[in-house]
């Protein structure tokens, strides 16, 4: 309830909240946030947590630590987001 009640506030501000899973979280999460994530709507999410998706940010080079991304990795993270907030139905206007 706390997901819909959260899309529905911004929704009321004119906001189109969009979901996103981050990359190495694998194995960190739990049945409940699996369950959440299938639970939102295909054109709600963005699933950046797929190694295979986003195999550069697994890298040492993009890495700050096991779990966070440095400044590179940020970057490519942010224009991968970019992009596939674009391919999103609502918002290119499919």
């Amino acid at each position: 309830a706390t997901r819909q009640r959260l899309e529905a506030m911004a929704e009321k501000r004119g906001i189109r909240l969009v979901w996103v899973l981050m990359p190495r979280l694998a194995g960190n999460d739990g049945p409940e946030t699996a369950a959440l994530w299938q639970s939102i709507p295909a054109d709600r999410k963005i699933d950046a947590g797929n190694p295979a998706k986003l195999p550069e940010l697994y890298t040492i080079e993009n890495s700050g630590d096991n779990l966070h991304l440095n400044d590179a990795g940020g970057r490519i993270l942010t224009r991968w987001l970019f992009d596939r907030y674009r391919e999103l139905p609502a918002a290119s206007g499919k």
